[in-house]
């Protein structure tokens, strides 16, 4: 762990970013369910408590986030589920490419290589350039990033430098885990427990 970040903390200076937190960004991704347990019921003391649950987790949708300290965001991907993408699906969602977020499918909802070059290929068109200096991109040592070579090109070419957090430490060094899936995961539950109370039975 010390010589990684003796190693950054070297590559920061090499690139004259030490004081430019707009030039590092943090990637992601994450799996929401659709399978809602609540986390706390009600009963009695001293009586078990039992719950009905489906035998399957039932189909995820993946996020990819990427953000800076800076309050700035590239539009998220979600990864659905799905053969095709229904026009409805998109209803509230405004402006070009779905506004506020990047639609994709796969067979399985996870990120693929293909998926993930394709959201590099936003991030790079899409992220704030206030200058000529070299960004550098945080993210996990997934085998979609760090075996996909059109994601590390595409990263050269434009400037940014890959920079995997060191194995089993994302949990301590992961923001995105910490803050916004933390967040969106309690929503999505939420939501969904919502939603099943509404559904008439």
């Amino acid at each position: 762990m010390t010589k990684w970040l003796d190693e950054l903390e070297a590559s920061i200076d090499k690139l004259g970013i030490r004081c430019m937190p707009n030039h590092f960004w943090n990637v992601d991704e994450s799996g929401l369910q659709d399978y809602f347990v609540p986390h706390k019921v009600v009963g009695e003391v001293g009586k078990p408590c039992y719950q009905a649950t489906a035998s399957e987790k039932g189909e995820t949708t993946t996020i990819i986030a990427v953000f800076i300290v800076m309050d700035t965001y590239v539009k998220p991907m979600v990864i659905m589920c799905v053969k095709r993408l229904k026009p409805e699906w998109l209803d509230g969602i405004s402006g070009s490419s779905h506004g506020g977020l990047t639609l994709r499918m796969s067979e399985n909802g996870w990120v693929n290589k293909d998926l993930f070059v394709n959201w590099t290929e936003i991030f790079v068109s899409t992220s704030p350039k206030d200058d000529e200096k070299h960004h550098i991109l945080f993210l996990d040592g997934h085998r979609s990033h760090v075996y996909n070579l059109d994601f590390i090109e595409l990263m050269k070419w434009n400037k940014v430098d890959v920079w995997c957090f060191p194995a089993h430490t994302t949990h301590w060094l992961q923001p995105a885990d910490k803050i916004f899936f933390r967040s969106l995961k309690y929503w999505w539950l939420k939501s969904g427990l919502n939603w099943l109370e509404s559904v008439p039975e």
